[in-house]
């Protein structure tokens, strides 16, 4: 009831491990490393302007945006 459209796409009636393609997949996960590097502050000018356009054309639900977070924690342990 109080959920996106992602959210009822993936639930167990569609099916659906995500809402989103391969490449916005891809594009997810790079958007997740530069993140990383922005908050050390250990990313070039090129990175951090890589970051703020896939930030602006990679808009998040916030159940989606926890999944992103959550792996990329995963990723640094």
């Amino acid at each position: 009831m109080y959920g996106s459209g992602d959210d009822v796409l993936l639930t167990d009636l569609f099916g659906i491990d995500t809402p989103y393609s391969e490449e916005a997949e891809r594009e997810r996960r790079r958007l997740g490393a530069l993140e990383w590097s922005v908050l050390r502050g250990t990313a070039s000018d090129a990175e951090q302007r890589e970051y703020m356009e896939l930030n602006r054309l990679l808009n998040s639900s916030l159940s989606a945006r926890v999944d992103e977070v959550a792996a990329r924690l995963d990723s640094e342990r």
